[in-house]
C-alpha cells in the first residue's frame, strides 16, 4: 500500500484549490471537467451534475471521520443522512454517472473539517474495506439492493 506524507496530501489540496475557478451558475465548484459535489444541499443531485456534460470527474464529498477505531462517517451536507440509510439512492446515481455519462466518481477522504487519522497500516486497510463494501464492489446495507458491481 502506498504511503502518503502529510506534506504530499497538503500539496494535492493546494493544487486542487488553485485550479478551482469557484462556483459556476449551478453552484458547483468547477475546473477543467472536475466538480466537487456533496457539500451544498441546494446544488442538485449527483446524476444531474453528471448529466450536464460539463464534467469528466466528480469528486464526491467526503469522509469526515475515519481511523482511530472510529466508524467511518460520510458527510453529504443536506443531500441525505448515511446514519439513517437514506443515501442508498446515490448508488444508482453513481452507476448512471459512470455508465450513462462516462463520468468518474471519486470519493474524497478528509475535508476542511473532521476527525480523521490513520495510526497503522491495519487501520488503513479497515477503511479500504469499508469503502469497498459500501461504495464499490462489496456488499452492505448502505447500498441500494439493485446495485451492480461498478468498476
Amino acid at each position: 500500500m502506498p504511503k502518503f506524507s502529510k506534506r504530499s496530501i497538503e500539496n494535492l489540496q493546494i493544487y486542487v484549490e488553485r485550479h478551482l475557478d469557484g462556483e459556476n451558475q449551478d453552484g458547483f465548484l468547477t475546473q477543467q471537467g472536475l466538480v466537487y459535489w456533496g457539500q451544498n444541499g441546494y446544488e442538485g443531485g449527483l446524476r444531474e451534475a453528471c448529466a450536464t456534460g460539463n464534467y469528466k470527474d466528480v469528486l464526491r464529498a467526503f469522509f469526515n471521520q475515519f481511523g482511530g477505531s472510529q466508524d467511518p462517517q460520510l458527510n453529504l451536507a443536506g443531500h441525505c443522512d448515511p446514519n439513517t440509510n437514506d443515501c442508498t439512492f446515490l448508488s444508482n446515481d453513481i452507476i448512471s454517472c459512470q455508465r450513462d455519462y462516462n463520468v468518474k466518481v471519486i470519493i474524497s477522504l478528509g475535508g476542511a473539517i473532521g476527525n480523521y487519522h490513520l495510526v497503522s497500516e491495519e487501520e488503513a486497510w479497515e477503511v479500504v474495506h469499508h469503502i469497498w463494501n459500501n461504495f464499490l464492489g462489496g456488499s452492505s446495507s448502505m447500498k441500494d439492493s439493485s446495485d451492480h458491481h461498478v468498476e
